[in-house]
């Protein structure tokens, strides 16, 4: 488990008609972020599997809700430890959507993720804003490779600033 910031990517949505504009993803980014945090997180990587049905439009029209509703998800997979994704979990995450103006943070199912998840005594979160800042699908190897090195103390900068 590591811990990371709860504030999102920066969002630029002055208005409706504004564009988003997020920072590049970058999961060493991510990584940094949540060292030097307070609130705890777990790495997790593997498949998440929920209803579809239940996460708000990628493109909402007029007015985004307030507060979308959290989507229940089952999580295979494994947690990130200092040798590795070595750590097999199966169990639920609490996926909450949020948005910025227009745009909603979405995932689809099933999602195969690099995912950085809030710990609580209530259980796991996964928010997922609009610019994804702390889920990045189809992670590829060289991805998960570096994240590992991040938790064990080696090169962790980031790959794009």
């Amino acid at each position: 488990m590591i811990r990371t910031l709860l504030a999102t990517a920066a969002l630029v949505s002055a208005t409706e008609a504004a564009a988003l504009s997020c920072l590049v993803p970058d999961p060493a980014r991510r990584f940094a972020e949540a060292q030097a945090s307070e609130t705890e997180y777990a790495v997790l990587n593997g498949t998440f599997t929920f209803d579809q049905s239940r996460m708000p439009e990628a493109m909402l029209g007029e007015a985004p809700p307030a507060a979308p509703e959290p989507v229940q998800a089952r999580f295979s997979g494994n947690v990130l430890t200092p040798e590795g994704f070595t750590q097999g979990y199966e169990g639920t995450v609490s996926l909450i959507p949020s948005c910025a103006g227009p745009w909603c943070g979405t995932l689809e199912s099933p999602a195969q993720a690099l995912s950085f998840v809030e710990v609580t005594d209530e259980g796991l979160t996964l928010r997922i804003d609009a610019c994804r800042t702390d889920v990045f699908t189809d992670p590829s190897r060289e991805t998960l490779v570096r994240i590992v090195s991040c938790m064990q103390g080696a090169g962790c900068e980031p790959l794009s600033e």
